[in-house]
């Protein structure tokens, strides 16, 4: 029973030639995992640059968060106020962390809602 699930694997001289070939380590080449565009971009002195629309974003996006959370409950006790309050600013980061991060995407996408206006039916 045992001899059908756990048969020994044979490497073929063909993938023993294969590995050798790709993974060489000799000086000057390079092999796959390192030269990726990860390693490629954290090579770059300023690669954390990348990351400052998202910190931007972040932060009007909890403020927006909050002054939302803030209207939505101003009425209600202080602990619901409170707790809404923090929970969309907690959303407000999150969202705008998000639409920093792919900028290009979410700027041209409210650029186009904006000149597409919808016209009212009268």
């Amino acid at each position: 029973m045992f001899s059908r699930i756990f048969k020994p694997v044979f490497i073929s001289k063909n993938s023993l030639n294969f590995i050798k070939k790709y993974s060489s380590t000799k000086k000057g080449t390079t092999t796959n995992h390192e030269n990726t565009f990860l390693t490629q971009f954290r090579s770059y002195p300023f690669y954390y640059t990348f990351f400052v629309p998202s910190f931007i974003g972040a932060g009007i996006g909890g403020i927006f968060g909050s002054i939302e959370g803030f209207k939505r409950t101003h009425k209600d006790s202080i602990f619901i106020n409170c707790v809404s309050t923090f929970g969309e600013g907690c959303l407000g980061i999150c969202i705008g962390f998000y639409a920093g991060l792919f900028w290009p995407f979410t700027i041209s996408i409210m650029t186009a809602r904006q000149f597409y206006k919808e016209e009212k039916i009268k």
